[in-house]
């Protein structure tokens, strides 16, 4: 989920929310599929990279993720 306030991404763990940079590796469900790529910002908009394939992210939705920390 995008939070405006932090002006970045955010990630709803078990037990704690946690704050996502550019760069950090990111695990995106798509229905059955499961994509890993990097978290980035770029053209005023946030993307998942995924097998050099840019995925955008829209503000306002919240997405099923899985981060490695």
């Amino acid at each position: 989920m995008y939070d405006r306030e932090l002006g970045r991404w955010v990630v709803k763990g078990r037990d704690a929310w946690y704050s996502m940079r550019c760069g950090e590796g990111i695990i995106l469900h798509v229905g059955e599929y499961s994509l890993r790529g990097r978290l980035e910002f770029g053209m005023n908009t946030w993307w998942v990279i995924a097998n050099d394939v840019p995925l955008g992210l829209f503000r306002g939705r919240t997405y099923t993720v899985t981060i490695e920390i």
